[in-house]
């Protein structure tokens, strides 16, 4: 059990470590403007953006690369919010500039509650929180009406008014 342990740590620990070089080769082609480099690093970091977008050296990278590598994943295609959640809760713990990768996301089908949910993901933008707490607290507030029921309980009460007319 011990060795299992310690070897799923040295492989997450590996695994981070690679991602940190990745990030690291990046800046370096970025620095020595190698096209070609940039593209196929940017490239494999988009594939594997679930992962990515948990390490805090990726937020070292600017906003610009930062938005160039989401546009190259299928998070829009795949209306995945959770990915974009996690995206922009870590990156407005990391980034500055995190509220300028909304522009980013372009999801096909959103509900509300969708919405707020990546909005409210922006931790360090007052207005986003405001607008998560007020949502929470109106959806706590509110009751959910069964017009179904509520309809037939009014036809019953005309029925039973037309009722005592007719007599």
């Amino acid at each position: 059990v011990k060795k299992s342990i310690k070897s799923i740590l040295f492989l997450e620990n590996f695994k981070i470590f690679i991602m940190e070089l990745k990030i690291s080769s990046l800046k370096e082609a970025i620095c020595k403007n190698k096209k070609q480099e940039i593209e196929n690093i940017e490239n494999e970091i988009a594939k594997n953006i679930n992962e990515y977008c948990l390490n805090k050296d990726f937020y070292t990278l600017s906003t610009d690369v930062i938005k160039e590598i989401i546009n190259k994943t299928n998070i829009n295609e795949n209306n995945d919010i959770d990915t974009i959640c996690k995206l922009l809760n870590n990156a407005s713990k990391y980034e500055e500039n995190a509220s300028l990768l909304l522009s980013c996301f372009k999801p096909q089908k959103l509900t509300f509650d969708e919405c707020i949910k990546i909005l409210s993901s922006l931790k360090k933008v007052p207005i986003c929180l405001k607008l998560g707490e007020l949502y929470k607290q109106t959806k706590e507030n509110y009751i959910e009406i069964d017009w179904d029921y509520e309809l037939k309980k009014k036809e019953q009460a005309l029925l039973n008014l037309l009722e005592l007319t007719d007599d």
